[in-house]
C-alpha cells in the first residue's frame, strides 16, 4: 500500500507558480495548495519558527529578535 501512495506521486501532472507573494501548485482541474511567500526567522536561534500564512500572521506582532520576511518582495 505504501509503494502504491508513492508511485502515485509521480504520475500526477504538477505545476508550480512561484509568483511574487504567494506559491501555487497546479494539479490537472486547478489550484491545489497555495502558500503565502512569508518566513518568521528567529535571529537569537538562527531557526525558522514559522512560513506561509502563520508567518504572515504574526507581522507586527512580535519581539525584536525575531524577523518577518517576505523573499520575493526584495
Amino acid at each position: 500500500p505504501h509503494l502504491h501512495r508513492f508511485q502515485r506521486l509521480f504520475d500526477a501532472k504538477l505545476g508550480l507558480d512561484l509568483g511574487t507573494m504567494n506559491l501555487r501548485v497546479y494539479k490537472e482541474g486547478g489550484v491545489i495548495h497555495s502558500f503565502t511567500h512569508t518566513l518568521a526567522i528567529d535571529r537569537n536561534q538562527r531557526k525558522v519558527i514559522a512560513f506561509g500564512q502563520e508567518a504572515l500572521e504574526m507581522l507586527g506582532k512580535v519581539p525584536d529578535h525575531i524577523e518577518i520576511l517576505r523573499p520575493f518582495d526584495r
